[in-house]
């Protein structure tokens, strides 16, 4: 029985991914909530920084074909919702067509 202890106890002090038990379970979760603030912050700067880039993309269409894209991509609206609220006229699927044209080009996808 004792050998098995042993090998049990060895076992779980080369266990890197057991959590520290000498760590109170408080500090364990605020150290969980900082590490999952930070990853939030991160997600943020990201998504920034993709509109960002996709504002920068569609610079040459106009205000309201800018905003029926950010309709479409960041509220979900259907295109013909978006086409309406944004006030664009037209053949709104055709200059959406084109505006997803210059975003694929740009990111050299096809």
């Amino acid at each position: 029985m004792a050998a098995l202890d042993d090998e049990f106890e060895g076992r779980s002090r080369d266990d890197d991914e057991a959590p520290d038990l000498s760590d109170d379970p408080e500090s364990l979760l605020m150290r969980r909530e900082q590490e999952d603030e930070e990853e939030l912050e991160e997600t943020a700067s990201d998504r920034t920084g993709v509109l960002e880039r996709l504002d920068a993309i569609l610079a040459t269409h106009s205000k309201a074909e800018r905003r029926l894209f950010w309709l479409v991509f960041v509220e979900g609206m259907s295109i013909a919702q978006a086409a309406r609220e944004a006030g664009t006229g037209g053949n709104v699927y055709e200059k959406f067509s084109r505006m997803m044209e210059a975003v694929r080009a740009h990111l050299g996808r096809k």
